[in-house]
C-alpha cells in the first residue's frame, strides 16, 4: 500500500501535518520512555495488556531508587502495527500512502508522454517508419486516459483503506479533506466507468443483438473503457458493478474497523464465502483457464478469513493451535504467490517473445448470425 520509509518523504509528511493544525506522533523519536506493544490479531491477548495499564503515564523506578522515570505505554494494532514495523509515523501513514500513489501516477504518464514525443521525433527524423505506433499517435489521448482508469483500479482498495482509516483518525483538517476527496473522486471515476460499459452493452444489445458488438469493436471505447471488462466474457459485463462494491465494502471493514478485530474476520468471512460462490457458479471470466485462476484466489481469501477468524482467539483455542495456523497461513500463501509468480511471468514472457501471441487462443466460432 506505499507504506515504504523514505525519509525527506517523512519530513514533508511531518510538516505537513503541522502546518495544516495537526499534531504528529512522535512514538518512534521516544522509543526511550515508550512502551510498544506490536499486538497482532488476538483480543484476549490484547485484553490483559489494557486491563493491565492504568493509565496513559505509568512510573517506572530502577533498582537504586535515583530516577523516577515516566513511561508512556502504547498499543499498535492493524494499520498502525504495518506502519511502526516499516518505521514511519501513525501519522504519517496516510500521507505517505497518498504520496506514493501520485507519484506512481505522474510516473507512469510521464513515461506515456514522453514515449508519445519520442514517437513524432523519430518519425519526423526517420528512425522509425511513418506507420510504426500509428494507432498510438492517433489515439494517444484515448489511451492515456484508458491509463489513467486502469491505474486508478489498481490503486483503489489501497486508497479505499487509508482514505477510510484516515476518516477515523483525522490526523489534521487538511488531511481529512484530502481523504474525502480521494474517496470521493476515485469512486465516482470508476462508478461512472461501470455504469458506462453498462450502456454500452446495452446500446450493443438494443442495435445488434450482442454485447460485444459495441465493446470490442469500437477502438475508443476498447481503450477507455475496457481495463473493466476486458477479463469477462462478453454476456458478463455486468460484473464490473459487484467487483467495484466488493472492494469498497471490504475496504470499510478493513478501514473502519480497525479496533474491532472479530467484527473485521466475521465480516470477511461472510464476504469471502459470497465472492467464492458467486464466482464457483457464475464463472463470469473469458474462458476457462481464467476461471481457474480467479476461483483459486477466491478460495485462498476464503481459506485465510478462515484462519483469520481463529487469530482473534474467538474459540479460545490453544496457543500452540494458532502457532499451526500460522505457519500453515504463510506456507500455503507463499505457495500461492510463487505460484501466480511463475504463471505470470511465463505469459509476459511468451508475450514479449512470440512474433503472435493470439495464436495460443483457440479461433472464435463463426456466430456472425448473432449480429443481425
Amino acid at each position: 500500500m506505499g507504506i515504504i520509509r523514505v525519509e525527506f518523504l517523512q519530513r514533508i509528511c511531518t510538516w505537513y501535518q503541522r502546518s495544516t493544525g495537526g499534531r504528529p506522533s512522535t512514538v518512534l523519536s521516544t522509543l526511550g520512555s515508550t512502551s510498544v506493544h506490536v499486538q497482532k490479531r488476538a483480543i484476549e491477548w490484547g485484553n490483559k495488556i489494557i486491563s493491565n495499564v492504568p493509565s496513559r503515564l505509568l512510573k517506572r523506578t530502577n533498582n537504586d531508587n535515583t530516577i523516577n522515570e515516566k513511561v508512556t505505554t502504547t498499543i499498535v494494532r492493524g494499520i498502525e502495527r504495518v506502519g511502526f514495523r516499516a518505521n514511519i509515523e501513525m501519522t504519517n501513514i496516510f500521507m505517505t500512502g497518498l504520496i506514493f500513489f501520485v507519484f506512481f501516477v505522474v510516473l507512469v504518464l510521464g513515461l506515456v508522454a514522453l514515449f508519445k514525443g519520442y514517437c513524432e521525433v523519430a518519425s519526423k527524423k526517420g528512425w522509425i517508419k511513418g506507420g510504426k505506433f500509428q494507432d498510438f499517435r492517433n489515439g494517444w489521448k484515448i489511451i492515456m486516459r484508458g491509463i489513467l482508469f486502469r491505474l486508478v483500479l489498481i490503486g483503489f482498495p489501497q486508497m479505499c483503506i487509508l482514505c477510510l482509516w484516515e476518516l477515523t483518525r483525522r490526523d489534521s483538517p487538511a488531511e481529512v479533506v484530502l481523504a474525502v476527496f480521494m474517496l470521493i473522486s476515485m469512486a465516482a471515476s470508476l462508478g461512472f466507468a461501470a455504469f458506462t460499459v453498462i450502456r454500452l452493452a446495452k446500446r450493443s444489445v438494443e442495435l445488434h443483438k450482442n454485447p460485444a458488438y459495441i465493446l470490442y469493436s469500437d477502438p475508443a471505447a476498447l481503450n477507455k473503457w475496457g481495463f473493466l471488462y476486458v477479463q469477462y466474457r462478453a454476456t458478463a459485463y455486468y460484473c464490473v458493478i459487484p467487483v467495484l462494491v466488493y472492494i469498497l465494502v471490504k475496504s470499510m471493514f478493513i478501514g473502519l474497523a480497525q479496533p474491532a478485530p472479530l467484527v473485521q474476520a466475521v465480516a470477511l468471512l461472510i464476504i469471502e464465502a459470497a465472492v467464492l460462490i458467486a464466482a464457483s457458479v457464475l464463472r463470469p471470466w473469458m474462458d476457462k483457464k481464467t476461471n481457474i485462476f480467479n476461483i483459486s484466489i477466491a478460495a485462498v481469501n476464503f481459506f485465510n478469513v478462515i484462519l483469520l477468524l481463529f487469530f482473534t482467539q474467538v474459540f479460545n483455542q490453544p496457543g500452540l493451535v494458532t502457532g499451526i495456523m500460522g505457519v500453515v497461513f504463510f506456507v500455503v500463501n507463499a505457495v500461492f504467490a510463487l505460484i501466480l509468480l511463475i504463471l505470470v511471468l511465463i505469459s509476459s514472457v511468451y508475450a514479449i517473445v512470440s512474433k503472435n501471441p493470439d495464436t495460443r487462443y483457440q479461433p472464435m466460432r463463426d456466430d456472425r448470425g448473432s449480429f443481425y
